[in-house]
């Protein structure tokens, strides 16, 4: 005996088959894996196929429709979840070379005497800057470089910032005095604190860390409270940094 359903049979079909990509979607969503298992036969009796109906009828899903989403997305969140041992191991090896790595950067910054964006005046008798002295400038993207900490991609965005800063001197709208704090002045950008705490290292971890295609971001703290956000990418197998949340052009702005 052959079994068939017709479309006139349920009054939803044609509206649940113009909604396929969006119920799959949801149920994607909810990641609805093995919470039940359905099946309406020709022989199903007739008080499960009346339960079974009411329940899909009510939700607009045919019980055809509702089995094809379902192992859709079993097979879906299957494909997505296959972890192995290597994954978790290579993630772990991966989150402590990035905490290392910032560790590293603040350890060379905490003895780190240069100056960013070290502005300049046109005469040696001017109270006011002008712009930024790119000679310096050029010799600190040096000593950047040597640390072996940073990507090209961060060196990129440095040169923007300090192409920013010119202009913004040069225009003078806001004097920028000798001697005085800038007027972008704010806390320390490589680690938007004020000062290193003396237990900083015993309280340091990185956390929301996502790795991808050899990218990965992630915040690190000290007291659980102040996060700073940090991308990095993987070049011939070293970490190095892209972009450092202090270093956004937002950030060196009046």
């Amino acid at each position: 005996m052959s079994c068939s359903y017709r479309p006139t049979e349920f009054p939803h079909f044609f509206f649940i088959r113009a909604q396929i990509q969006s119920l799959a979607a949801v149920l994607a969503q909810w990641n609805f894996v093995h919470c039940c298992n359905i099946y309406v036969g020709c022989k199903a009796t007739k008080t499960l196929y009346n339960k079974v109906s009411t329940v899909m009828t009510k939700n607009l899903i045919t019980p055809f429709v509702f089995s094809l989403l379902l192992t859709a997305s079993n097979f879906s969140y299957g494909q997505n979840n296959k972890i192995t041992n290597n994954d978790l191991t290579s993630f772990k090896s991966d989150s402590i070379k990035l905490r290392n790595l910032i560790i590293n950067i603040l350890k060379w910054h905490q003895k780190d005497t240069s100056v960013d964006f070290e502005p300049m005046t046109n005469k040696s008798t001017d109270s006011v800057y002008s712009g930024i002295d790119w000679k310096k400038h050029n010799q600190r993207i040096l000593a950047l470089k040597k640390t072996n900490f940073f990507s090209q991609i961060f060196f990129d965005n440095y040169t923007k910032i300090a192409q920013h800063l010119d202009e913004e001197l040069k225009q003078n709208k806001t004097k920028y005095f000798v001697g005085d704090l800038p007027p972008y002045d704010h806390p320390n950008e490589w680690c938007n604190c004020q000062d290193y705490p003396n237990n900083i290292w015993n309280n340091f971890k990185i956390t929301s860390l996502k790795i991808s295609d050899n990218q990965a971001t992630f915040k690190w703290t000290f007291d659980k409270k102040n996060l700073y956000s940090v991308k990095a990418r993987r070049e011939d197998n070293i970490w190095k940094v892209t972009d450092l949340e202090g270093f956004q052009i937002k950030n060196f702005s009046w």
